[in-house]
């Protein structure tokens, strides 16, 4: 019996503290080389095994750290984080480290990629005196220094052509959240010399295009759109004159979202549903879920204990007049009639 008892206690931490498969991380990347993920997770940078597995924390930080991207050596992870009030650009080393501030400006700056040289990180900004305050395309030095402005007149979701010399980027009012929409609003793909230069079109549905990507030879882009229908899923569109978008995924529940691709153009991650899913450009038929555990504490206390002495906005009593349950600030409360509850 003692023997028993001793084993069970034990087992009690390991199941504790057991790794849980986690939902909705966010906005992906993969590396040069394909063997690994890095996500958004409870306002954290992630990595974890292209196969999936069990996750590790790159960044560890009461602020929100999203919208993580490899460098095309695979070194370095940029990343956007509100670290001091607005969102800046950071790097750390790929397998994490002392985070660099490379952007100090009151604007919001949200990183897209990097240069093809892995020299200078691209982001997009609302920085600057146009009114309503327009993102556009800034480019920044890894050792830091003033930005260089690429785009002069709407841009957001930059990609630098592997060759160095164009970007691709999305222009429009319109949210990758808006599903099924149609109209005049909606976001469409461009294409631009790398000074901001002979901007053209590159799509004109009326609904949402996302997420663009290069090809690895920059022949062709890939991107996120419902041009074949809702959910949105990615197609592919050569780069040149008279191309027609070819649908590469079939997701018929839930839209894809945020999709990036590899340095070497092997393989794409997005998000879908609650999950993120990769496919090999060779093999884009096949899209695997990448399973992902983790091991999570709350950053904050779950409970927290507060007094109201006014604005409660109703409230009901059950049938024995033992408890009552009223709503104070949008939240509902429960306690019993003496005083004493929650």
């Amino acid at each position: 019996m003692l023997r028993y008892i001793y084993t069970c206690l034990f087992m009690i931490p390991s199941l504790a503290f057991s790794q849980e498969t986690i939902l909705f991380p966010r906005t992906p990347d993969i590396s040069p080389d394909n063997k690994t993920v890095v996500f958004s997770y409870l306002g954290d940078i992630w990595a974890v095994d292209a196969t999936g597995g069990n996750a590790r924390p790159l960044t560890i930080h009461t602020a929100h750290d999203f919208q993580p991207a490899f460098s095309p050596d695979g070194k370095f992870i940029a990343f956007s984080s509100n670290r001091h009030g607005s969102y800046d650009c950071f790097i750390i080393p790929a397998q994490g480290g002392k985070a660099k501030r490379l952007t100090h400006d009151s604007a919001n700056d949200i990183v897209c990629g990097w240069s093809p040289d892995s020299k200078s990180v691209l982001f997009s900004s609302n920085r600057g005196l146009g009114y309503p305050g327009f993102s556009n395309l800034y480019s920044v030095s890894v050792d830091g220094g003033q930005p260089v402005r690429i785009t002069f007149d709407e841009a957001k979701e930059g990609v630098i052509h592997p060759a160095g010399n164009l970007v691709a980027y999305t222009r429009g009012p319109g949210a990758w959240y808006r599903k099924g929409y149609r109209g005049s609003s909606n976001d469409d793909l461009w294409v631009a010399n790398l000074d901001g230069t002979d901007n053209k079109k590159l799509t004109d549905f009326n609904g949402q295009d996302s997420s663009p990507m290069w090809s690895q030879n920059g022949t062709a882009v890939y991107y996120v759109s419902e041009v074949f229908g809702t959910p949105a899923n990615i197609v592919r569109l050569d780069f040149k004159a008279g191309a027609k978008p070819v649908k590469i995924t079939n997701h018929t529940s839930e839209g894809v979202r945020k999709a990036r691709i590899s340095a070497n153009g092997a393989a794409l991650v997005y998000e879908c549903g609650p999950d993120i899913y990769m496919i090999e450009t060779s093999n884009p038929s096949k899209p695997r879920k990448i399973t992902i555990k983790a091991l999570v504490d709350d950053k904050t206390n779950t409970d927290r204990l507060v007094t109201f002495t006014q604005n409660a906005s109703e409230f009901a009593i059950n049938k024995d007049e033992s408890l009552v349950i009223f709503g104070v600030h949008g939240d509902l409360y429960r306690m019993g009639i003496s005083g004493v509850g929650k």
